[in-house]
């Protein structure tokens, strides 16, 4: 199926590409972000869309919004930047958006491998998606800002304010456990370095010849 096929239009405006993922309830700070990203991934893979079916004659805007979607992925795995699966989810997606990018770029283009590249693309960025979405619902419920008699605070509208729970205390057990660990570990590599000068003593030179 090529872009300049009316077919492929008539095909894409009965198909649902992304669905539109809303939040259960209030969110906080980290989960606000990733729902953000993903409103705007969800756009601009829209976008790709349309102006594949529309011929590819916005060469120009498929170029840049396939870019701004690989920074969009950019953005959303620096949410987590500690889980490497999570990452490695990003990372996929990106490539696979990035190869898109490149058989856009590509002159003359063939634009049956754009529209491959597009479908492995957003196969990627829905599970991506999916995932982050997951992600954001497991993060701390934000809890209504109270004023000084305990009642909540409203807002404009009468509704209530939200703000991010405070982060529960550090536990005594673990914080013992990783300076346990971080001290062994400290050792070890004291005790690496002094096999190492014993294997290879240093040659003391005096520059001034005595």
């Amino acid at each position: 199926m090529t872009a300049d096929k009316p077919e492929a239009a008539a095909k894409s405006k009965d198909t649902l590409l992304l669905n539109p993922l809303e939040p259960s309830g209030p969110l906080n700070e980290t989960a606000n972000r990733c729902y953000k990203l993903l409103a705007e991934m969800k756009a601009k893979t829209e976008q790709i869309n349309a102006d594949l079916d529309n011929g590819g004659k916005e060469v120009t805007r498929l170029i840049r919004t396939s870019d701004a979607l690989a920074k969009n992925i950019t953005d959303l795995a620096g949410i987590w930047p500690t889980d490497e699966s999570f990452r490695d989810r990003c990372g996929g997606a990106k490539r696979e958006t990035l190869v898109l990018n490149e058989e856009l770029s590509r002159v003359p283009r063939q634009w049956t491998h754009v529209r491959w590249s597009f479908t492995s693309a957003l196969k990627e960025v829905s599970k991506l998606r999916l995932l982050a979405r997951d992600l954001a619902e497991a993060e701390p419920k934000p809890v209504p800002l109270l004023s000084k008699d305990g009642k909540p605070v409203l807002d404009k509208e009468g509704r209530p304010i939200y703000v991010d729970a405070p982060q529960p205390p550090p536990n005594p057990l673990v914080v013992k456990r990783e300076k346990s660990l971080h001290e062994v570990e400290e050792q070890r590599e004291r005790l690496r370095k002094i096999e190492e000068e014993k294997k290879n003593p240093r040659i003391h030179t005096d520059l001034e010849g005595n």
